[in-house]
């Protein structure tokens, strides 16, 4: 009687022990897959605000996507405020004619 308990609780400990390292691995993948999810969605969002920056002064769409974008998050750029640097905005007369009217 000992020998199967013995036996039994063998059996139940090898079971749990694989369905631990499966559930491992399977925790290993998750982590793995949302870190590659993660960076290909900050990769997403830098190149469309990036584009939408590009295309500021003739898209009004983009102008409501990055003013949104600055109001809401209160931030200027890609990075930093220097990435308007890069941006073609037009002339000085496109620009003071938006501004006023």
């Amino acid at each position: 009687m000992i020998n199967s308990d013995t036996r039994n609780k063998s059996i139940v400990e090898k079971i749990l022990a694989i369905a631990t390292f499966v559930l491992g691995i399977f925790t290993l993948g998750s982590l793995i897959a949302a870190l590659a999810i993660s960076g290909a969605i900050a990769s997403y969002l830098r190149n469309s605000i990036s584009n939408n920056m590009n295309n500021y002064a003739q898209d009004d769409s983009a102008i409501a996507i990055i003013d949104n974008l600055q109001r809401t998050y209160q931030c200027c750029g890609v990075n930093l405020w220097l990435d308007w640097a890069r941006v073609s905005l037009g002339t000085s007369n496109g620009i003071s004619k938006d501004i006023n009217s």
